[in-house]
């Protein structure tokens, strides 16, 4: 697992250095923004090694806090985690209201039969 853990982050380190070294560098970016990520660990991580390395390379980072609804972070797993489930109360909360309009319509199309 130690060895996962160096692995992953040997990984992060090396994208994030890619980035800056040549997209950043070409494209003029000067911040980056980012959501915080509570419910996962892999991205979490990455946030953590884009704050340390990002400054190197005169690139200001700047985490934006994740919006919550009654105390919960929103996120893409659990609105489909919702949509699986049938539960479009629970999407409406999460969900701007031009997207739960979508939803509400076009959702039955992507439903796959039920055997």
């Amino acid at each position: 697992m130690k060895e996962k853990s160096k692995a992953h982050d040997a990984n992060c380190e090396l994208d994030i250095r890619i980035f800056c070294e040549y997209f950043a560098k070409d494209l003029r970016i000067t911040k980056r923004f980012v959501g915080t990520e509570p419910n996962c660990g892999v991205t979490n991580a990455y946030n953590a090694k884009m704050k340390e390395l990002l400054p190197q390379y005169g690139i200001k980072f700047v985490e934006i806090e994740r919006k919550q609804i009654d105390g919960m972070p929103i996120s893409a797993s659990a609105v489909r985690r919702f949509l699986h489930e049938g539960n479009m109360a629970e999407v409406e909360k999460l969900v701007p209201p031009t997207t739960f309009a979508y939803l509400k319509q076009h959702w039955a199309q992507y439903q796959k039969p039920r055997n």
